[in-house]
C-alpha cells in the first residue's frame, strides 16, 4: 500500500469520531491492522471471497479453468478473482475486461504472493476493498456505515459489509437498499439460520460528525 494516502481520524477521549477527512484523492480510507479486525470477520470474508486463500498460490487455477470456460461459452470474463488478484487489481488500478487484462491480474498477483505473507496481503485487501460511493476499505465502511470500530462490530454488521465489495454499486449500504438488506438475509440464513436484520442501523456519509474540521 505504498503511496497510498488514508483518511485522518480524530477522536474524542472516549474513542468516538469526532471528524473522519477526506483523502487528497476524496475517498474515505481509514488505515486498518489487520489485528484490529475481529478473526471471525477475518474467516467469513475468506469463507465467502476465496476460501482457498491460505493454500494457493495466489491463483485459484480450478476457479480461473471455470471462468475461462464460462467466458468461452458465454462471451465475457467470469469470476474466478482470488483475495491475491482483487489485491493487485485495485492496488494498480488493473483493468480485468479482457482475456489480457486477466493474465496481466493474474501476473501480478503471483508476484504479490512472492514478495508478502498472506496476512499482509490479506490487510491490503481489507484497506483497498471498495465499499461504495467513496468509501474503501473496511475501516472506513465500519466508521461511516455503523458509526464503530471494526473490532467493535457485531456479526450482523460486519456479514452484512462482508457483502459489499462484490457489487459496490448495487449493495452500497443504506437504509433504503433492499439489495444491502436481502443479500444480508441470505447468507445469514445460509451461514447462521437466521435472518435478523432489524437492528442494523446504517448511516451515510451525510452524517459523518464534522467537529474539528481545522484537525482533518
Amino acid at each position: 500500500m505504498e503511496g497510498l494516502s488514508f483518511s485522518r481520524v480524530v477522536l474524542d477521549r472516549t474513542g468516538k469520531a469526532m471528524r473522519i477527512g477526506l483523502t487528497p484523492d476524496q475517498k474515505y480510507r481509514i488505515r486498518t491492522r489487520l489485528e484490529d479486525i475481529p478473526p471471525e470477520a477475518q474467516a467469513s470474508v475468506i469463507r465467502y471471497e476465496d476460501k482457498h486463500f491460505w493454500r494457493h498460490p495466489g491463483v485459484n487455477v480450478f476457479a480461473i479453468a471455470r471462468s475461462a470456460w464460462g467466458m468461452l461459452a458465454g462471451g465475457r470474463i467470469m469470476g474466478g478473482s482470488t483475495i491475491t488478484m482483487q489485491v493487485a487489481r485495485l492496488a494498480l488500478g488493473l483493468k480485468t475486461g479482457s482475456v489480457r487484462d486477466k493474465i496481466r491480474q493474474i501476473w501480478h498477483a503471483l508476484k504479490l504472493e512472492r514478495h508478502f505473507t498472506k496476512a499482509q496481503i490479506l490487510e491490503a485487501y481489507f484497506n483497498l476493498a471498495p465499499y461504495g460511493g467513496n468509501v474503501e476499505g473496511l475501516g472506513a465502511a465500519s466508521w461511516v456505515y455503523f458509526h464503530k470500530p471494526p473490532a467493535e462490530l457485531t456479526r450482523l454488521e460486519s456479514t452484512a459489509l462482508m457483502l459489499v465489495p462484490q457489487n459496490p454499486a448495487v449493495r452500497q449500504p443504506s437504509s433504503a437498499n433492499r439489495h444491502f438488506f436481502d443479500a444480508s438475509a441470505r447468507l445469514l440464513k445460509e451461514w447462521y439460520g437466521t435472518t435478523e436484520t432489524a437492528p442494523l442501523r446504517v448511516y451515510g456519509t451525510r452524517d459523518l460528525p464534522f467537529a474539528c474540521p481545522h484537525l482533518a
